[in-house]
């Protein structure tokens, strides 16, 4: 019996009522579009650590081509430099107040902008330059930051003291540092009365971008002279966005609603969380929502989504969701960290130090020698650890899990199991199964005391009856994990 994998994490459902390919667990492991890969632990990269509570961090390109990383936490903004050292570039003689408020950082040209709600919005004119300094033309102070036809766009504001949570201003054309109302510049606000909920997020959405609010979206373009942007106000109803989890792909954006996980490009909108929503959203620490980070991989079509369970007492995310949205399959890793992005490292050899402790064999490394891992600029999964250090997810291999729906023989049957074998490459960490039965719908499925090792002809033989059954699989360092097969028989029927 061969028993498909690849529709992955499904915890909604119950155990018997999967759908096919489905699973009750799918952990520390990446839902390629071909096959399950492995998720590799942290390792530190920084050479420092960052100051107060690391909020959240980006990657941008210069106009020549150079890759820098930002971060920001609590009280300071930081670069990573070539060295892998991490160079305090906040505003001088200065101690920002983000609080419970991330940093949102934007790219124009090559100036850095970052706002954070509770100061005055800050630039960094030349990604070399030592210093952040406050944005001229007198900004209001913005919780979120998008930039679109040419316009700085700043949402949920402050200006004088007063909030204005469901707001919009936007600066001159080409000019981040022109904020006078003015139809020669274009510079302009809009705020948005029937708004239902403050304004959590901003995407670009194909020629337009969505204003997120709490339970509805707005759809905005740019109309030119006199109103610079046109809207429809609250085009989506009774759906909107969870801070920090609208992430943008192609000409749309995934997001978490309180109802549901969704997509839209701004002239649909689908939802995507069937299987995973209640156990994501349930899960949510509702005390620290502005913790959430996410990041896109365009390479592999994967999103991520990091947050803190409501198991994390201190606000630090401990659970990583991954959807692979060209196959809409869902993994999780569980792993503690501060929040996550994508970085480009440094050149690494077989002889670095760091490498070499982590990767005491060659036969446990998970490169093979010809991959541009090895390069400059290699693209990997990152983000600020617990101990507050940029860290990449390149270390040995975590514990993968995969647990299987009940499935059953014909009828009231009583079905055994003789033999597993988990269909995967190259196996250098020992694969190991373990079956759970049970004879009644009253009683609990009962796992094996102890796993069973995958033996090096690819199969582990074990021995177990009921009449449901379960399966689950164990994984370390390996080329990819697709499928079960099981050696199953009918032992007596009813």
């Amino acid at each position: 019996m061969e028993l498909n994998i690849q529709k992955g994490w499904m915890p909604d459902y119950l155990p018997f009522n999967v759908p096919e390919g489905g699973l009750l667990e799918c952990k520390n492991l990446l839902p390629y579009d071909e096959y399950y890969a492995p998720v590799l632990d942290k390792v530190d990269y920084s050479t420092n650590t960052l100051a107060g509570t690391p909020l959240s961090g980006i990657e941008f390109k210069d106009s020549s081509n150079n890759t820098y990383v930002f971060c920001g936490s609590t009280t300071k903004l930081y670069r990573l430099e070539t060295t892998k050292a991490l160079t305090d570039i906040s505003k001088l003689a200065t101690t920002y107040t983000a609080g419970t408020n991330k940093w949102y950082f934007i790219q124009f040209g090559d100036w850095v902008i970052a706002t954070n709600f509770l100061d005055v919005p800050q630039v960094l004119k030349g990604f070399s330059t030592a210093n952040f300094i406050d944005l001229g033309g007198t900004p209001p102070r913005a919780k979120y930051v998008l930039l679109h036809s040419g316009h700085l766009i700043l949402a949920h504001l402050t200006s004088g003291g007063i909030t204005y949570p469901k707001k919009l201003q936007w600066s001159g054309k080409e000019n981040p540092e022109t904020w006078t109302q003015s139809f020669v510049t274009g510079a302009d606000s809009q705020d948005f009365p029937d708004g239902d909920g403050n304004i959590a997020g901003l995407a670009t959405l194909g020629s337009g971008f969505g204003v997120f609010h709490k339970n509805s979206i707005t759809i905005g373009w740019y109309s030119g002279s006199p109103y610079t942007f046109s809207f429809a106000v609250s085009k989506f109803k009774n759906m909107g966005a969870i801070d920090g989890s609208v992430v943008s792909v192609g000409d749309g954006a995934f997001f978490w609603g309180e109802k549901d996980i969704f997509y839209t490009n701004g002239s649909f909108i689908e939802a995507v969380g069937t299987g995973v929503r209640n156990t994501i959203l349930g899960s949510i620490n509702l005390g620290y929502l502005y913790r959430i980070s996410s990041l896109h991989d365009v390479r592999k079509g994967l999103i991520y989504w990091a947050y803190p369970t409501t198991n994390s007492t201190d606000g630090r995310s401990d659970r990583i969701i991954c959807y692979n949205y060209r196959k809409k399959v869902w993994a999780h890793i569980d792993t503690e960290l501060l929040c996550l992005f994508n970085l480009q490292k440094g050149a690494v050899s077989f002889d670095d130090a760091d490498f070499n402790t982590t990767y005491p064999s060659a036969d446990a490394i998970p490169y093979s020698s010809d991959s541009n891992f090895w390069q400059a600029n290699s693209p990997v999964l990152a983000g600020i650890n617990t101990n507050s250090k940029i860290t990449m997810f390149t270390g040995a291999a975590l514990t993968g899990e995969v647990e299987t729906p009940e499935f059953k023989g014909e009828g009231q049957s009583i079905i055994q199991i003789k033999r597993v074998r988990p269909k995967i490459q190259l196996a250098v960490d020992t694969p190991t199964v373990n079956i759970a039965s049970r004879f009644n719908e009253t009683d609990s499925p009962s796992y094996y005391a102890n796993a069973v090792n995958v033996g090096v002809n690819g199969y582990a033989d074990l021995r177990k009856f009921g009449r449901y059954l379960k399966c689950m699989v164990q994984t370390g360092l390996h080329s990819g994990f697709s499928s079960i097969e099981l050696d199953m028989t009918t032992r007596g029927k009813r």
